[in-house]
């Protein structure tokens, strides 16, 4: 009998369970479940609403389960059948009520006019967003519309200028190169097309209930657009951990020499597994961190990356590398200590389903993807997963595996630092740093940053591109991101802060947040000296700061007293295990930092 007496045991279900009907008791749990509970266990806590032109029921059970499973606890409104655009024009009170903070448009190419021209189509969904962006002030998630399977021209369809199927390819591409910031999308034309448009849709299914997914594919509709609303919300996966024989390549390294294993063109086994690497490196370069996990000589697993020219992946593709005759679960755990992540950012790819298994049992926080006997599907598999799904693109992602390496090089010479002096240390590191107020340049990776960090964070608040660029605009809101470099190399934007500006005059501490790739560098002192600075300037005489405690961000438990702040008693109605801080700008001593100012000019 199935425990779903709890959250974690409801968790445990959610990280395997693969049944449509189970996925579906378990997000109809969920719902039940007190809100409380969810915060308790450090879920992140977001009201979505979905506005449907087709019957979403079973959708919104799926993903509320979906959602779960990539940590967040999501509070669902379903508008009635077919309202999906009179609930915003008419401003639907439930859905006022529901103060959504995603707005998802469940249509699809049934609810285009077939009488319309392009011109009107495209302008009834460029208001439709409009309008909902400007009464709701939320994200917007809208799906592609599918291309039809019936074709009255039959091939030449595609070259008609006025055939549905055109009309259609048209109208998505049009609708995705206007799209502002705040909306986003979910390519359901794509996955039909993944899965096959003659089994997506059960035709009969949706005569009789107007369910636009056959039941099969239910749960992979609901895991689509999960990540899409994840990844808004620094929901996706970091870093992807391999392992070598049978994996990266064909054969044992150990046994075959590196000559004698299988990779590159030539024959079926070799170019499976040079596909594989082709895509792994595609990810690489635009941000998803690698790994080795491998039982294997390092020198022997080293040396097959050093003498095969042909193999697409290179020992400097990867920011940790464990070749060894350890167990792999505590490897992953070695892993991801070393980068500085959670164990539930890694995904780990391993052709053995045996090792497979140990890694789910001992360090269930790791994603482990099935993979078939056959090599030749890897990298579908892989590439059809939504594990490293994004809605934007930063410098910092592609150069991150560029700053991991330069990490290693500030570490060895911390290590050789002469008498072990940590401030003579950092001085050799002759860092710099732009500190600055948010602006549009940056905002894509301010909101990244604000998503997806979890341990140097004191009060792990989320929010949205567009709700950070409305914070910027708000006169009585200070903003502070920062970039750094050094000696070693760029470390890009590596920390946010937002402080609110009360009617009694006393600022607030709303977000404070750093990458753990710069801990220890004095980062957070020359930050809280800058907005100090502002403050002063504004009047401000008192700085407010609250701790709120998670199960990862343990260790800016005393941020607040080793900068100076004195703790506070007069706060009800915090959670528990919280604490509050007050700073008197003037009376309290700011701390050093030896990091220079600079200017983007200058930076």
């Amino acid at each position: 009998m199935k425990d779903d007496s709890n959250l974690q045991s409801l968790a445990a279900r959610a990280r395997v369970e693969t049944d449509t009907d189970e996925l579906l008791n378990l997000g109809r749990k969920l719902k039940k479940f007190p809100r409380d509970a969810f915060r308790e266990a450090g879920y992140v806590e977001k009201r979505i609403a979905v506005l449907s032109g087709y019957t979403s029921q079973l959708i919104v059970d799926l993903l509320r389960a979906a959602l779960f499973r990539s940590g967040i606890a999501a509070d669902i409104y379903e508008a009635p059948y077919g309202t999906y655009e009179s609930a915003v024009y008419g401003e639907d009170p439930e859905l006022v009520a529901a103060k959504p903070e995603v707005i998802y448009f469940c249509v699809g190419s049934e609810h285009l006019d077939p009488r319309g021209s392009l011109d009107a189509e495209i302008s009834r969904w460029r208001r439709l967003v409009t309008e909902t962006r400007k009464k709701f002030a939320c994200e917007i998630v809208l799906n592609t519309f599918e291309e039809p399977i019936a074709r009255v021209h039959g091939t030449f369809e595609s070259k008609l200028p006025t055939s549905r199927l055109n009309h259609v390819r048209a109208l998505n591409r049009a609708l995705v190169e206007s799209a502002e910031s705040f909306l986003h999308f979910f390519d359901v034309n794509h996955l039909a097309s993944v899965h096959g448009r003659l089994h997506w849709r059960d035709e009969k299914l949706y005569d009789l209930s107007k369910i636009p997914v056959s039941f099969q594919h239910l749960p992979d509709y609901a895991e689509g657009l999960a990540a899409v609303i994840g990844a808004l919300y620094g929901r996706t996966k970091k870093c992807l951990v391999l392992d070598l024989d049978n994996t990266l390549w064909g054969g044992v390294v150990g046994d075959d020499g590196y000559l004698g294993i299988e990779i590159g063109e030539g024959n079926a086994l070799a170019e499976a597994h040079l596909r594989l690497q082709k895509y792994v490196k595609a990810l690489q370069s635009r941000g998803v961190i690698l790994a080795v996990c491998s039982k294997n000589d390092e020198r022997i697993a080293k040396e097959a990356f050093t003498k095969r020219p042909e193999m697409p992946l290179k020992l400097e593709d990867f920011s940790a590398f464990f070749a060894n005759w350890e167990p792999k679960s505590e490897n992953i755990v070695k892993i991801a200590k070393k980068l500085n992540i959670g164990l539930d950012s890694l995904v780990f790819v391993d052709d053995n389903p045996a090792e497979r298994e140990i890694i789910r049992r001992n360090v269930p926080a790791v994603t482990v993807p099935e993979l078939p006997e056959d090599a030749s599907a890897y990298e579908r598999v892989l590439a059809t997963a939504p594990y490293f799904d994004i809605v934007n693109l930063t410098k910092e992602d592609q150069a991150r595996t560029e700053q991991y390496r330069a990490n290693q090089q500030r570490e060895k010479a911390m290590s050789e630092a002469e008498g072990g002096n940590y401030e003579d240390y950092l001085r050799s590191l002759e860092m710099k740093a732009v500190i600055a107020p948010f602006d549009p340049d940056n905002l894509p990776r301010i909101a990244q940053l604000i998503n997806k960090t979890n341990q140097f964070n004191v009060t792990t608040r989320r929010y949205a591109e567009s709700e950070v660029a409305a914070l910027s605009a708000d006169s009585t809101t200070v903003t502070r991101y920062v970039k750094l470099k050094d000696r070693f190399g760029d470390n890009g934007l590596i920390s946010v802060f937002i402080g609110k500006i009360g009617a009694d005059g006393v600022c607030e501490i709303d977000t404070w947040l750093m990458s753990c790739r710069v801990l220890k560098r004095q980062v957070e002192n020359a930050l809280f000296a800058d907005v100090v600075a502002e403050l002063a300037g504004k009047g401000v005489q008192i700085v407010r700061g609250t701790y709120l405690p998670t199960e990862k961000n343990g260790l800016v438990a005393n941020l607040f007293a080793d900068l100076g702040f004195a703790p506070a008693s007069d706060r009800p109605g915090l959670p528990a295990g919280a604490t509050s801080w007050v700073y008197e700008i003037g009376k309290s001593p700011l701390p050093s930092a030896t990091i220079r100012k600079a200017t983007e000019k200058d930076y």
